[in-house]
């Protein structure tokens, strides 16, 4: 079992349907961040299971929050998605 999952999106409203939709399916602690380094500072202070986040985030991407984080703890799994599109 998952104990807690942290969602990381710099859109707020995705970043809550996300939260809302996994703590209704999963049982598990479900933290959110707006930013890679509000996601850094929870990952610092709580005990982080799975990390799922957004490539493209504001100041530091998805990627080297993903880098950083397993230099933090090579434990935690770390699912990076992206949103963009072409039209």
């Amino acid at each position: 079992m998952t104990d807690c999952i942290l969602v990381v999106d710099d859109e707020s409203d995705l970043l809550a349907g996300l939260q809302r939709t996994i703590e209704m399916e999963m049982d598990c602690r479900v933290l959110a961040a707006g930013s890679a380094r509000e996601a850094l500072d929870i990952v610092n202070r709580e005990p982080i299971d799975v990390v799922l986040a957004d490539i493209r985030l504001p100041g530091m991407d998805g990627l080297a929050l993903a880098r950083d984080i397993q230099r933090e703890d090579a434990l935690v799994t770390v699912v990076l998605w992206s949103g963009f599109g072409t039209l």
